[in-house]
């Protein structure tokens, strides 16, 4: 009986180190596809080479597909259980590719038909996240095989993005979609660096933007958030006060002093998509880059 209980000691001991032994790309289930994606990420594979391998993989790979990537915070890869996690992953997205890649899992989403959002079982994707301290990217949806690099890339940047400017700090679920806009900023932020030398953003920043941004820390109100959902919300004062917990009469009042700051007529429309673009901009200096404008 010793013996007996010595060897399944041993055998719980080898699949518990099997389950997280992850962080090496050759515990995937399929080499090839590791391959393949390592390949498609070095650029050193055709279009035509990249179609007759999907051919190939576990699962069929449909005509329009996404990429998701689940990044894991505060764990050493060799301590996360990819396999064990890749499994209960399959209740989720069922007969899909799966692979480890750099320290992540990836998932290829795919689909028959273009989708503007891809669906799947949130509820149970948010228990397995919160499970492993993990975050999920999702990038839009493409044809061109050509542009996985393209969409892995997104997705990451949108983990890299959302962990920062994300309202609700318990979400982990992060579509590019939702922050399209601040990866635009990013990059555009990015390029004025390089192009100036310095980095002060500001100056493609809308001007009333920055005085209403001044006046929030001289009096510790929130005038810019009041702007840019007021906005957002088609300046629908009623969805403005319910979004930020305000009284409507206060909402009316805080627009009437920002309309004396802006000076200019809030329903123009060009206007609106400017003031909407720099109050975007404006929260990605403050939380993303963490600088405060304070600029004379």
């Amino acid at each position: 009986m010793s013996d007996i209980w010595s060897l399944a000691v041993l055998m719980g001991r080898s699949i518990k180190k099997t389950l997280q032994t992850g962080c090496a790309e050759r515990q995937n289930k399929d080499d090839e596809l590791y391959t393949l994606f390592s390949s498609i990420m070095d650029n050193t594979i055709s279009v035509q080479d990249i179609k007759d391998q999907l051919r190939l993989a576990p699962n069929p790979v449909q005509r329009f597909c996404s990429i998701g990537i689940i990044e894991f915070e505060g764990r050493m890869p060799g301590a996360i259980p990819y396999g064990h996690i890749m499994r209960n992953l399959s209740e989720v997205f069922p007969n899909t590719n799966m692979l480890v890649y750099d320290g992540c899992i990836i998932i290829l989403i795919t689909f028959d038909e273009r989708r503007m959002r891809v669906s799947f079982n949130d509820t149970k994707m948010r228990e397995i996240l919160e499970l492993h301290n993990g975050c999920f990217g999702i990038s839009n949806a493409t044809r061109n095989r050509a542009m996985f690099r393209t969409l892995f890339i997104l997705a990451k940047t949108t983990i890299r993005l959302a962990k920062v400017l994300r309202t609700n700090q318990q979400e982990r679920i992060f579509f590019y979609e939702d922050y399209s806009m601040y990866h635009i900023i990013d990059l555009c932020a990015r390029s004025f660096q390089e192009i100036h030398h310095h980095d002060d953003l500001i100056y493609l920043i809308h001007p009333s933007i920055v005085e209403i941004s001044r006046y929030d820390l001289k009096h510790n109100d929130n005038l810019l958030d009041v702007l840019y959902y007021y906005l957002l919300y088609d300046r629908n004062l009623v969805k403005t006060a319910n979004k930020l917990y305000m009284h409507r009469n206060t909402v009316v009042n805080k627009v009437n002093k920002l309309t004396r700051i802006v000076d200019s007529d809030l329903k123009n429309g060009e206007l609106q998509q400017r003031l909407m673009f720099s109050c975007q901009f404006m929260r990605y200096i403050r939380l993303y880059l963490e600088k405060v404008v304070l600029l004379d």
